[in-house]
């Protein structure tokens, strides 16, 4: 006997099951100086930024088949680095774990390529701390920073389609950018204009000598 379920009862059944509330983004939950979740209430990502409070944060190097990383300039409204390029870039959302943040940065601000995608992996075994006055002198960046490494199936060229056509509505602007290339601009940044958000913790900055 094939029972077919009416469209009111899968209506029902939906509505009786507990949604997953995903949490605002601007939630931030304060850390202490060992890099461990705080007690106390969230914060707004304003509100870290201009206290200077201590938080969590994630950077995604995203890779290309091709060995090509990802930068992405962000929109000259940005309250950070406007107009400036940088790495993805995300804080932690209340208490999540660094793989969730990164899976989340992942579907969030990669639209499209998620199907593409070889693997994700932790890039240090430590976080960082990043500690950074923007120009404006209102936003004060303490961030304890994990960076995570992404690897595409896909070339930079394709990557980079795929990825305009599904932000299309975003003002930042995706930019593919050899290792070499990077490495050449980056060293230049840090004494020349201010291109690159940080520019001396670009990866190809550190690399090399000099």
């Amino acid at each position: 006997l094939l029972l077919v379920a009416s469209p009111l009862r899968l209506l029902l059944a939906g509505a009786m099951r507990p949604r997953k509330l995903r949490p605002p983004r601007d939630d931030v939950q304060p850390i202490d100086g060992r890099g461990a979740y705080a007690d106390g209430p969230l914060l707004s990502l304003e509100e870290v930024h201009s206290k200077g409070i201590l938080h969590k944060a994630l950077w995604l190097h995203v890779l290309s088949s091709d060995h090509q990383l990802l930068l992405v300039r962000q929109p000259a409204r940005a309250a950070t680095c406007a107009g400036r390029l940088s790495v993805v870039r995300s804080h932690h959302v209340r208490r999540e774990s660094d793989e969730h943040c990164a899976r989340r940065m992942m579907r969030e601000e990669l639209p499209g390529l998620p199907k593409h995608i070889e693997s994700l992996l932790p890039l240090r075994p430590k976080p960082r701390w990043f500690l950074y006055e923007d120009g404006d002198g209102v936003r004060h960046e303490r961030a304890l920073v994990c960076e995570w490494v992404l690897r595409l199936s896909l070339n930079a060229s394709d990557a980079a389609q795929l990825l305009r056509q599904a932000t299309a509505s975003r003002e930042a602007e995706p930019l593919f950018l050899s290792l070499d290339a990077l490495y050449r601009s980056a060293r230049a940044a840090l004494h020349g204009p201010a291109q690159y958000c940080a520019p001396a913790l670009l990866p190809a900055a550190r690399s090399g000598g000099g």
